[in-house]
C-alpha cells in the first residue's frame, strides 16, 4: 500500500507541475514557485513523505546507512519545501544605474513580491552603483552582467560594496544578490512651449537588444515610441528613433540626438541622458538551502550503493 501512495504522489505531482506550467487548465500559465507553494503541492510532499517511510524501513534491513541516508534526504527536502514555504523572502527590483532603494520609503514591487507567513519585512536600504553588461560576438549577445550594489546598513554605518552578477549569487548577511534582465533607461524632459520643464524622470524601458522599439506613455494623451542605437554618431546617425502618436494619429516621426527638442503638438519633448538598467534578485531562503542538501545527500547515498554493488561484481569477474 506504501508503494502505490509513493507512486501516485510522484505521478500526481509530476502531471499537476506539468499542467499548471503550461497553463493548460488556466488562462496564463503559473510560475515554478507559485506551483510548489500551492495547497496541491505541498499536500502531495507530505504524502510522499510519509508513503516512502515503509520502503525505507525495507532498505534498512538490507543496508542500514543507505536507508538512513534517503530518510534523512527526504526529510531535508520535504521539510525544505515547507519551511521556505513559511520563511521564504524574495523580491526582484528594477533599479538604474546610481539609483537607490529603500524599503523604509518605497514600496516593494507586488508582481515579484513573495513573504511568507513568518518572513516579515526585512530593512533593505541599497543602492545600484555600477552595472557592467558583457557581450560575445559583438553587443547583440548578453554574455552576462556584473555591477556594484552599495548596501547601507541601519543607523549611521559606512555602506558596504557588494559585488553581483548574474552568475552565481552574492551572499550578504543571508540575503541571494543576482542579477537578472538588462535594458536601457533614458531620462526624458517634458517642456512646454517656452522651454520650462513640465516633468522629468527615468524610464526603464526594453530598448536592447540594440534597436529594439518600446514605448511609454505620461499624463498627457501621447505614447512615445523609442528605439535607441548606442554607436549611432553624426548628423545622419542620430541615437534615438521617435515615434509620437496621439491615439492614432502619428504626430512626428524622425531621429533625435541627445539634449534634442522634438516640438509635437502644444509641447516639447527631449531625451537628456541614458543609463543602464538591471533587476537585481534578492531573497533570503533557508528551505530552498535544506532541499538542496537533501537532494545531494540522497544523489549522494544511491552513487555511494550503486558503487558498492558493482564492486563485489567486478571481483567475481577476475576471479
Amino acid at each position: 500500500m506504501g508503494h502505490f501512495f509513493t507512486l501516485f504522489a510522484a505521478a500526481f505531482a509530476l502531471v499537476y507541475f506539468l499542467a499548471e506550467r503550461t497553463g493548460i487548465f488556466s488562462i496564463t500559465p503559473s510560475s515554478s514557485r507559485e506551483i510548489f507553494y500551492s495547497w496541491p503541492f505541498l499536500a502531495c510532499s507530505a504524502l510522499f513523505m510519509f508513503s516512502i517511510i515503509p520502503y525505507i524501513w525495507r532498505r534498512y534491513r538490507s543496508s542500514k546507512l543507505l536507508a538512513c541516508t534517503l530518510f534523512l534526504s527526504a526529510v531535508a527536502i520535504v521539510s525544505g519545501l515547507w519551511i521556505s514555504y513559511f520563511t521564504r523572502f524574495s523580491v526582484e527590483l528594477v533599479l538604474t544605474e546610481k539609483q537607490s532603494f529603500s524599503s523604509m520609503g518605497q514600496e516593494y514591487p507586488r508582481d515579484s513580491l513573495y513573504i511568507g507567513k513568518f518572513a516579515g519585512y526585512p530593512s533593505i536600504n541599497l543602492a545600484l552603483t555600477r552595472l557592467n553588461p558583457e557581450f560575445s560576438g559583438g553587443e547583440s549577445n548578453l554574455k552576462g552582467l556584473v555591477g556594484d550594489v552599495s548596501v547601507f546598513p541601519p543607523g549611521q554605518g559606512k555602506p558596504q560594496k557588494v559585488a553581483v552578477s548574474s552568475g552565481l549569487p552574492s551572499i550578504y548577511e543571508g540575503f541571494q544578490l543576482r542579477l537578472t534582465d538588462f535594458g536601457y533607461s533614458p531620462r526624458y524632459s517634458l517642456k512646454a512651449n517656452d522651454g520650462s520643464i513640465i516633468d522629468s524622470a527615468w524610464v526603464s524601458m526594453k530598448l536592447y537588444p540594440h534597436g529594439t522599439e518600446d514605448a511609454f506613455r505620461l499624463i498627457i494623451p501621447h505614447t512615445f515610441f523609442l528605439r535607441y542605437s548606442p554607436h549611432a554618431t553624426g548628423e545622419k546617425r542620430k541615437p534615438f528613433c521617435l515615434r509620437i502618436a496621439r491615439n492614432k494619429d502619428l504626430v512626428y516621426n524622425g531621429t533625435v540626438d541627445l539634449n534634442e527638442d522634438v516640438s509635437f503638438d502644444n509641447g516639447k519633448i527631449s531625451i537628456d541622458e541614458v543609463r543602464m538598467w538591471t533587476k537585481l534578485s534578492i531573497k533570503r531562503d533557508w528551505g530552498e538551502v535544506l532541499a538542496f542538501l537533501g537532494f545531494m545527500l540522497g544523489g549522494g547515498g544511491m552513487l555511494y550503493s550503486r558503487i558498492k554493488r558493482v564492486k563485489p561484481q567486478g571481483a567475481n569477474i577476475r576471479s
